[in-house]
């Protein structure tokens, strides 16, 4: 489940009002929902400022379910993570560390990938409407490399550097 809108609201804008935060934030997976959107640009506009802009890394659901379920973790020591794909261990079902076998959690395996993005991707369909409408949606291919990914999104929220701000 999910914290209620309310309280994440109340926490980021807590958070916005300190010190460090005076040149901005870049909020990562909020808001999750339109209502929590509307109401962070209110709770914004009391304070005179708003948000510049709203970046989509944008993943076809087939490609964000291989990517999630590709995860293994060691069956010993957890921190150790692996992706079949981009980080495989040396030796298949093995932990390079100890040797331990890996294990799959129950929240990466497919069927339960399916079933969280079904739930949350309608909700987020809305968040990105709403930005859109707005002109302040920016979609950024996902289905590239990481390094790709990141160059790309680090050009979008460096000012100056072809994102929106500059």
């Amino acid at each position: 489940r999910l914290v209620p809108g309310g309280v994440n609201n109340g926490l980021l804008l807590d958070r916005l009002g300190r010190p460090g935060a005076r040149p901005g934030a870049i909020l990562d997976g909020f808001p999750r929902t339109r209502a929590q959107a509307a109401a962070l640009d209110a709770a914004l506009a009391q304070r005179s400022t708003s948000v510049d802009e709203a970046i989509l890394i944008d993943v076809p659901d087939e490609e964000l379910v291989r990517r999630l379920s590709d995860r293994w973790i060691c069956s010993v020591d957890g921190g150790h993570v692996y992706n079949l794909t981009t980080n495989p261990p040396a030796a298949p079902g093995r932990c390079d560390v100890d040797g331990a076998p890996l294990i799959q959690r129950d929240d990466d395996r497919p069927e339960t990938v399916r079933a969280r993005l079904a739930s949350q991707l309608g909700a987020l369909a809305t968040v990105v409407a709403y930005y859109e409408e707005r002109g302040l949606l920016q979609r950024l291919d996902g289905s590239r490399s990481v390094d790709s990914v990141t160059d790309a999104l680090l050009d979008a929220v460096r000012p100056g550097a072809g994102g929106r701000r500059g």
